[in-house]
């Protein structure tokens, strides 16, 4: 699906729906997980630790 399309879908949802749609992928996909508390705290640190101990493995 192409970004327009997204859009319109989301234009066309109310806000309960929407709330609904992005609380469903916090909980299954551990990456929009990710960016979604980035996002909501601004908070890095723990997100750049995690990758480091990664790469150094």
């Amino acid at each position: 699906m192409a970004l327009r399309e997204v859009k319109k879908e989301l234009s066309g949802m109310d806000k309960t729906e929407i709330v609904k749609l992005i609380s469903e992928m916090y909980k299954k996909m551990p990456a929009e997980k990710t960016y979604l508390d980035v996002f909501a705290t601004g908070e890095i640190k723990q997100l750049v630790e995690k990758y480091k101990k990664e790469i150094e493995r």
